[in-house]
């Protein structure tokens, strides 16, 4: 399904709002007030409309980034132990 250019821009919108309250979330739930303070800047990459600017502390990115960095690793690793082309989906039982 192919979304409108409106309808991709709210998405995106409501994305840079969810990443901007979740780095504000971190913030407050782990401070680290002698840290340097970062300001990611929200862009859409499409359209060049600002969507967000958000404030972290140099600790909560690395934080942020250590968490993105395992995500990734496990969902490499789960690609390697079941690569596309050998994923099968079996029926087990079924109406009768």
């Amino acid at each position: 399904m192919e979304q409108s250019p409106a309808g991709r821009q709210r998405f995106a919108q409501a994305n840079a709002n969810q990443f901007a309250e979740a780095v504000t979330d971190l913030n407050t739930a782990l401070p680290t007030p002698d840290s340097p303070t970062i300001r990611i800047t929200l862009t859409h990459v499409d359209t060049g409309q600002h969507l967000k600017d958000v404030d972290i502390d140099a600790v909560n990115l690395w934080r942020l980034a250590s968490a993105a960095h395992h995500r990734a690793a496990r969902a490499r690793e789960t690609a390697v132990l079941a690569p596309a082309s050998e994923r099968h989906l079996h029926v087990v039982g079924g109406s009768k």
